[in-house]
């Protein structure tokens, strides 16, 4: 009986581990970069990673420069990162593949930029101007 119960609350541990392990590929270029923008500025810098683009050195910026910095903040400017509001500027569709969308934290108040890209199917993000 206690095997049992034992093997019961390893398998509901397990299952509790996994449901946070794993995202939903977004459906839109938007949803992509929606999904990008909360990871970053809430420190998901996993999630951020699966999100970006391989293509111009994009992982080693989102890595070397924007992660870096999150880090190297406060706690309280972490807190005040994940809470602040952020401003859709501009989407511009370029084509069926491709979205630029222009947005703006309140944190800062400071323009960045993202180019959404549909890549092998999948939409990604690449980093054009970000702060």
């Amino acid at each position: 009986m206690i095997l049992l119960r034992l093997l019961i609350s390893v398998l509901m541990l397990g299952s509790l581990l996994s449901c946070g392990a794993s995202y939903e590929e977004p459906d839109s270029a938007i949803e992509a970069g929606r999904q990008f923008i909360s990871a970053i500025y809430n420190g998901n810098f996993k999630r951020a990673g699966q999100l970006i683009s391989d293509e111009k050195g994009n992982r080693q910026i989102l890595t070397e420069t924007i992660e870096k910095d999150f880090r190297s903040r406060s706690g309280f400017a972490k807190d005040s990162l994940s809470k602040m509001s952020i401003q859709i500027n501009q989407i511009n569709t370029i084509d069926s593949a491709s979205t630029s969308i222009s947005f703006t934290n309140a944190y800062n108040n400071s323009e960045s930029v993202l180019l959404v890209k549909k890549e092998d199917g999948l939409w990604r993000v690449t980093i054009e101007k970000i702060k």
